[in-house]
């Protein structure tokens, strides 16, 4: 080339376009060169219904349509590695984003289930102390029980990338994921049912005394139990066969698993509402203190977000059965069914909690008071017994023998009186 020779700016802008077209060209063709046949095959076909040439990485990204159609070819005709490769490679393409909330998972899961676990503990401690272990308390320990399955299930989620992208996954996670899923929404079922059986248990022993009201709690109960034998049906075998669930490179076909965990939820957030209104107007009614009526209405109010978690849980449901991304599109889901079931196993633990509460903190006062009154001695202060039934909802609910400290010169002069009069009360009768 000669000095002071100038390119034309055509010839710019050609070298230009030769390199951004070269480049994008080099990128495409290594990506259809680590893809599987199927996937490319699948990606081949989608590539004229998106408008983007096989050249365009950009708009292939970008192409909503690209991914629909390349998600359904995956989904009909390759294997789910497959989909797992065209998913790293698309990642890889496209810079898609690469944020992890598998630690996340694991510290709500822990939190909550050790919440769980430590009412219930309570619990058990409150009733073996009043000798009053019933049938509601065997339902609740049923209940905690499958909860640590769903636990242990929910940690194994975690290590193995449940709340990271689809695309982060290690080659055969996505089906143990899946089926430890499938594992967990059965789970679910089983102690929603179990839990709410058990509240309303405690309901029939409490009021045993007011036949109307069991009725109620009769009619309450199978509405419970029924759908929930029939959704459990249902959801076990939502696929034929069932390993289909987590194994699509099998053939077979499902329902529709959004629509059952729909209707699921449908019975579920009207259970709940039949269960906090249920005793309301019989504890309303009964002689109770403006102290425990409040104490009431905080435990029905805690009940209230386990409905308020039912409610938003349906919200996440839209997500439930779509495998694009799963263990990123489902995470919501998996947090709100944990407080969902937290919930309401800590609520039907409350009124045993404050029982024994109740007893360590009069144990307690008793023991400052002693020390500070060394000749102080409990007796029970007079006052007038409700009924036997009434007796059992107000110390269920809110209920407690109070005592005064009387002290022993108090006592001495009490008994002389008592029996002055009494004598005085027999000359007259004589």
């Amino acid at each position: 080339m000669a000095p002071g020779y100038a390119p034309p700016a055509k010839l710019y802008g050609l070298l230009c376009w030769l390199l951004i077209f070269g480049s994008r060209f080099v990128a495409a063709q290594a990506s259809l060169t680590g893809m599987s046949q199927c996937g490319r095959n699948c990606l081949l076909e989608a590539i004229p219904h998106s408008g983007c040439s096989s050249t365009d990485v950009s708009c292939q990204c970008s192409s909503a349509v690209l991914h629909h159609e390349v998600f359904t070819c995956l989904t009909i005709r390759c294997t789910m590695q497959d989909g797992l490769d065209m998913a790293k490679l698309q990642a890889a393409d496209c810079h898609f984003s690469t944020e992890s909330k598998s630690t996340d998972v694991l510290v709500v899961m822990t939190v909550l289930y050790g919440v769980t676990v430590t009412f219930v503990l309570l619990r058990v401690v409150s009733k073996l102390m009043t000798q009053t272990f019933c049938t509601e308390d065997h339902l609740i320990i049923c209940a905690l029980l499958l909860s640590a399955v769903s636990f242990v299930c929910a940690v194994y989620m975690a290590e193995l990338g449940f709340g990271s992208h689809i695309w982060e996954l290690k080659d055969g996670a996505l089906l143990r994921i899946l089926r430890l899923l499938y594992i967990g929404e059965i789970i679910y079922i089983l102690v929603l049912t179990l839990t709410k059986a058990s509240i309303v248990c405690m309901y029939l022993r409490i009021f045993w005394a007011y036949p109307p009201f069991q009725k109620a709690c009769y009619v309450v109960l199978g509405y419970i139990i029924l759908p929930g034998i029939v959704i459990i049906f249902l959801t076990i075998f939502s696929c034929q066969p069932i390993q289909y669930f987590w194994n699509r490179d099998l053939t077979g076909s499902c329902r529709d698993v959004t629509a059952v965990a729909f209707v699921n939820s449908g019975f579920a957030v009207s259970q709940d509402l039949v269960i906090i209104l249920l005793p309301v107007y019989m504890l309303w009614n009964l002689n109770m203190n403006r102290k425990r009526k409040v104490f009431i209405g905080i435990m029905f109010a805690i009940g209230g977000l386990g409905f308020v978690a039912t409610i938003i849980r349906l919200k996440s449901l839209f997500t439930f059965g779509d495998l694009s991304d799963p263990t990123w599109s489902y995470i919501p889901l998996v947090y709100w069914t944990t407080v969902e079931l937290s919930a309401g196993i800590v609520v039907s633990c409350l009124p045993a909690v404050r029982i024994l509460l109740e007893r360590f903190f009069k144990v307690f006062n008793l023991s400052a008071t002693n020390s500070k009154h060394p000749s102080a001695i409990n007796l029970p202060q007079r006052r007038t017994k409700p009924s036997a039934p009434e007796n059992l909802v107000l110390n269920y609910y809110g209920g407690s023998e109070t005592r005064l400290n009387i002290s022993r010169d108090e006592i001495s002069t009490t008994s002389l009186r008592r029996a002055e009069e009494s004598v005085e009360a027999k000359q007259d009768i004589g």
